[in-house]
């Protein structure tokens, strides 16, 4: 492999690393680090749904900084400014941690547009392919938040020193970005402005309801499991191990996605396929037991087939890289403000009912509606007419 082209991999690949870890670190250390800001239960549950509210908001700014410079300069740009609030995050201000989550969550909402479009064009492999080691390196990125940020609390006995790895990997990324600045990278985009008309038509929903569900189930489950999970006699490191299990199990299943689709002939069996196997996941967790952990595992699975799905289906709507800017900032804007609303919606239920069936019903449905989304999404209809 050329040099310059190692690169643009190393750069990718450590940029991928930011695209979670420095969000899902703050979950385990979650006590210690209420108690060193003297934040509230309330206020964290404020900082919890932050990122994935800016992950919805901010995806419209990648065309912005995508427009005003070359593609290197526009990913060293963001990985700086994740840097910068990784950087804030180590300063011990309440209101300055929370604003620089949302620093840290804009910078991820722009990667989470930009990443895919440049990975599809700059790899030289089948867009499947390179979508599914994408979204596999991201799922590896949420792992290594969840599991470095207890051991390495212990070892420093400081909730800094976590978060502190986060400003490294940032870093990395940034210089890796910066030494291919120098290189031609061919990457073609559009001038024009996001046509929010594609609303008007049915497959772009189909689209934002693939994005949107997955994300849904994802933050909920997060959220929401080891609650669940407590309040059916576990402990709650059990909990927390089920909830590590769920996340574990997201990464694999990213890089088998394109062999999935080519064994299940196709991305539309496929989606009933995980559908199914999600399903099958929540009704164990209400059985309890030892199959919890069976369950967590099935789940994971699932949620990261699904997540690379919803990514793959951005690219084969899409007929080019304008194209796939363009839909993919309408589809995951909207997706994750849809993401976001699970947790509260979970939340709700409970108070109003005071009963987690009801909790339960709505991961049915909303993983369902998933699978009639993908369904349709993966068929004939088109976003872009020409």
């Amino acid at each position: 492999m050329p040099a310059q082209s190692l690169v643009v991999f190393s750069a990718i690949f450590f940029t991928a690393l930011i695209m979670r870890g420095p969000i899902t670190v703050v979950g385990p250390i979650a006590e210690q680090l209420q108690a060193a800001l003297g934040m509230d239960y309330q206020t964290y549950g404020v900082l919890a749904a932050l990122p994935v509210l800016c992950f919805g908001i901010f995806t419209v700014a990648t065309t912005v900084i995508t427009k005003a410079m070359r593609i290197q300069y526009a990913l060293a740009a963001i990985s700086a400014l994740i840097l910068m609030g990784c950087s804030l995050r180590l300063v011990a201000l309440q209101w300055l941690f929370m604003f620089a989550t949302v620093v840290v969550a804009a910078g991820i909402a722009m990667l989470n547009t930009l990443m895919p479009v440049f990975v599809r064009q700059y790899v030289p492999i089948h867009p499947d392919k390179s979508i599914a080691i994408l979204t596999a390196l991201i799922g590896l990125s949420s792992c290594l938040g969840t599991y470095s940020s207890v051991p390495l609390f212990t070892y420093a006995q400081s909730y800094l020193f976590p978060l502190a790895l986060w400003c490294i990997v940032a870093a990395i990324a940034f210089c890796f970005w910066c030494l291919s600045a120098h290189q031609k990278i061919q990457f073609t985009q559009s001038n024009s402005q996001v046509q929010w008309n594609i609303l008007k038509r049915w497959p772009t929903w189909s689209v934002i309801g693939t994005m949107g569900f997955q994300s849904l189930a994802m933050y909920t489950v997060a959220a929401w499991l080891p609650t669940l999970l407590i309040s059916q006699g576990f402990s709650l490191q059990q909990a927390g191990i089920c909830t590590s299990i769920f996340v574990l199990f997201t990464v694999p299943a990213s890089f088998l996605t394109a062999w999935l689709i080519h064994r299940c002939q196709g991305e539309k069996i496929l989606s009933i396929v995980v559908t199914i196997i999600f399903c099958i996941s929540i009704a164990l967790w209400m059985v309890g037991g030892f199959w919890v952990y069976l369950a967590s595992a099935l789940a994971g699975f699932s949620q990261g087939v699904r997540f690379s799905l919803a990514i793959i289906l951005i690219s084969k709507k899409s007929n080019d890289t304008h194209e796939m800017m363009m839909l993919s900032t309408v589809a995951q804007g909207m997706g994750y403000l849809i993401g976001a609303s699970g947790p509260f919606i979970c939340g709700y239920l409970y108070q109003a009912n005071g009963d987690w069936g009801t909790v339960y019903t709505f991961f049915f449905i909303a993983t369902i509606l998933w699978g009639i989304a993908a369904y349709d999404g993966f068929g004939k209809g088109k976003v872009f007419h020409h």
